[in-house]
């Protein structure tokens, strides 16, 4: 026999620590040649009780690290030079275990997307960053953003005059701290204001790190590896000729510290592997590889039944609301899409494959809350009932709203959908979650509060939430909340007058100052106990990968199906086309309408110019310096407004293919529509330095695309919040191909 005989190494390993497995012994008819280390595999694989081994890591060397959401948990090493033997001395059982030791062991850095950072990032654009720990759990960290204008690696205090943003992020459970920095505009001139030693300017690139340490006796500091952020000449703004909408001019930017997220995504569940980076290469630099595409051969979709899109249902039940039924149907394809448009950033196929099982799971890890929160009151029950009035458990004779049974938990649709809501508050910008006010509340705690609403044993969450950091009180505050987030995004209706979907209670029935919403009108088949959890791990379940492996869907979870074709045009071609050939796609029209927001009544816009509709401008003073036309003054037809606005549409389209003079795509036409539709028909001509060219322009007709979608990120009008947003998503669909409107 040739290969490998046995391995050694520890079998007993501590988070956050590497170990190294070597072979120790060859068969005595392996070649001497052969016996080196060069020539052995090495793979991981997943041990549970009950099931067969789940290959999970696949390496070249026998050095491997877990983070702490693998403790526990138990692995098998296994070295081999033709093919892998699970059961003999070449390879090893290991147990994970725990550590006293608190450690920082590093910070990755990521765009939005938290894809690795390729090539220098705008000012307006966004970087995440992620801090490895070990044996910090819930611990608060500080994590602070700086521009280095200092020799050598790692932080200086030389740097401490660009120190430009901390925020408190939380170790979540799988040892990881999240928080996300937005490059805003001011931060350009605060790096351009301080110069490294002997240098006369910035130069075109300023570069960023960010720093993490911990608080009283955790140890710190670590730094992470330089980010280059490109120093264009910044363009003096342009005040709008046109208009902002409204949701521009009055929202305000919630600051990241004000709902930190506590966690990050896991590459597979059992895992919690690290892949050592290899000491040439930072995680900034190091190259993605293509997924495999199956051409959605494997995808699960609309009509198929089984209990991986129970899961699915349960886990997405935020992106618009559903049931947790183990059918594909409409709903869950309506959810998908909603997923992959807002949270995936790709076109929406409204189909499962891995790529969307892989979101599933990194989403679930990164929006996390505190189930202390929502456990019971009382003090006598175990925080979720005593399972009292059981006779009552799935009895259709009795009405939901009377049913006095203690459920087993909070159902987990509600707890999914938390996450859902944390997400699109974040997108918002207006609010933050402040806590969970109300979650479970038994029989013993309606009696000590002089209650008698079954609604919140099982079925029902009370929240409250923040306004500039502070929680609101304002009843108005509270109704947008409801429109905006919960009706908008996950569905939700009001005062239960519909089945199987999230019902809201109004202010009208009582819920004033807080927002209550609940499943209690699920059918009965959906209130099953299996349903319900009492805590993270009941609620999270197993990795969805894991799981759809294990029920047979490999192929699916290997698969990534067609995405973003950001190298194809709309209509599905390969070739840009000349831009007189081009008028702005349904798509582009819609975008651009949800941005302006109708109204039907003349109102100011951001720059004080009296509008109307969908963005006509009326006169370019306040309204209440003219005499409103008598075609506007009682206000006009949605129907009107659109006739309004597609007589204008043209004038814009008309000076893309005027001002560019290279081929486009249809969708980087339709985002220098709305680009020029916001601030002006002429705006690629006036309105860079000096009142010249801007550099979108320029760029654009060189040739250098993405170079030009990039400076649209300077026309916010100095960092005005609607307009960062409004820009990153133009530049979005521009380079990428995704219409994303929600603001």
């Amino acid at each position: 026999m040739k290969g490998i005989k046995a391995i050694q190494g520890k079998t007993q390993v501590v988070t956050g620590q590497w170990e190294s497995y070597t072979v120790s012994e060859w068969h005595s008819q392996t070649p001497l040649a052969s016996r080196v280390t060069s020539s052995v595999k090495w793979d991981i694989y997943y041990l549970e009780p009950g099931k067969p081994p789940l290959l999970v890591l696949q390496k070249s060397e026998g050095r491997v690290r877990f983070r702490e959401e693998a403790i526990g948990r138990k692995f098998l090493i296994v070295a081999y030079m033709y093919e892998p033997t699970l059961n003999d001395s070449s390879s090893i059982e290991i147990t994970i275990i725990g550590t006293e030791k608190a450690e920082i062991l590093k910070i990755d850095l990521t765009d939005v997307n938290d894809q690795p950072i390729s090539g220098p990032l705008a000012y307006g654009q966004t970087i995440n960053a992620h801090v490895h720990t070990t044996g910090m759990q819930g611990v608060s960290l500080m994590l602070s953003l700086y521009e280095d204008d200092a020799q050598g690696s790692g932080h200086s205090s030389e740097n401490d005059q660009n120190h430009l943003k901390t925020i408190t992020a939380e170790v979540g459970s799988n040892g990881i701290a999240f928080a996300q920095f937005m490059l805003e505009p001011d931060f350009q001139r605060i790096a351009n204001a301080y110069l490294a030693k002997g240098d006369s300017d910035e130069g075109a690139y300023h570069e960023f790190y960010v720093t993490a340490r911990g608080m009283g006796e955790i140890p710190g500091l670590t730094s992470s590896g330089n980010v280059n952020v490109a120093n264009p000449p910044q363009e003096s703004p342009v005040p709008s000729e046109d208009n902002t909408s409204t949701e521009e001019s009055n929202s305000a930017e919630t600051p990241v510290e004000a709902e930190p997220v506590k966690s990050e995504p896991v590459t597979v569940d059992p895992g919690a592997i690290d892949v050592e980076v290899p000491e040439n290469k930072t995680p900034t630099t190091i190259e993605e590889v293509e997924e495999p595409k199956c051409g959605e051969v494997y995808c699960i979709k609309k009509g198929d039944k089984n209990e991986l899109i129970r899961e699915v249902n349960i886990r997405l039940a935020g992106f618009g609301g559903n049931v947790p039924t183990d059918e594909f149907t409409d709903r869950t394809e309506k959810m998908i899409k909603q997923f992959q448009k807002d949270y995936m950033k790709i076109p929406e196929t409204g189909k499962i494959c891995g790529n969307v099982l892989r979101a599933i799971d990194e989403f679930q890890s990164k929006y996390n809350f505190t189930f202390d929160e929502i456990k019971c009151k009382c003090g006598t029950c175990t925080g979720f009932g005593k399972g009292l009035y059981s006779e009552e458990k799935q009895d259709s004779a009795i009405a939901e709203r009377s049913r006095k049974y203690e459920y087993p938990g909070i159902h987990r649709s509600m707890l999914s959908s938390m996450r859902s809501v944390i997400f699109y508050l974040a997108k918002d910008g207006r609010f933050s979650l402040n806590k969970i006010s109300s979650g479970y509340r038994c029989h013993e705690d309606n009696k000590n509060n002089n209650r008698s609403s079954t609604n919140h044993m099982g079925k029902a969450l009370d929240l409250h939430f923040n306004k500039s950091g502070v929680r609101t009180r304002d009843n108005d505050d509270v109704e947008t909340i409801r429109k905006d987030i919960f009706n908008k995004y996950l569905g939700a209706k009001w005062d239960w007058k519909e089945k199987n979907i999230f019902n809201l209670e109004s202010t009208a029935i009582g819920a004033t100052t807080w927002v209550h919403y609940d499943v209690r009108e699920f059918d009965l088949v959906y209130l099953e106990d299996t349903f319900f959890a009492k805590d993270i791990a009941g609620l999270n379940g197993k990795s969805i990968v894991l799981l759809a492996n294990e029920l047979g869907y490999q192929n699916t979870c290997m698969c990534n199906a067609d995405g973003n074709n950001s190298d194809k045009a709309a209509d599905g071609s390969s070739e840009r086309v000349d831009p007189k050939e081009l008028t702005t796609s349904e798509e582009g029209i819609q975008f651009i309408k949800d941005w302006e927001d109708f109204k039907d009544m003349p109102y100011n816009d951001s720059e004080g110019y009296c509008t109307i509709g969908y963005g006509h401008l009326i006169e370019k003073k306040k309204c209440e310096e003219i005499t409103i036309p008598d075609e506007f003054k009682n206000g006009i037809t949605e129907e009107k407004a659109v006739e309004l606005f597609e007589s204008r549409l043209a004038e814009f389209e008309e000076s893309i293919q005027r001002d560019i003079t290279v081929p486009l795509y249809q969708y980087e036409f339709d985002a220098l529509v709305s680009l020029v539709f916001n601030t002006g028909s002429n705006f690629l001509n006036i309105g860079g330095a000096n009142d010249g060219e801007t550099k979108i322009k320029k760029n654009i007709n060189n040739k250098e695309y993405e170079a030009g979608a990039d400076e649209m990120a300077d026309v916010t009008n100095g960092g005005t919040s609607g307009l960062v947003k409004r820009r990153n998503a133009e530049i979005n669909m521009f380079k990428n191909n995704v219409y994303d409107s929600t603001h």
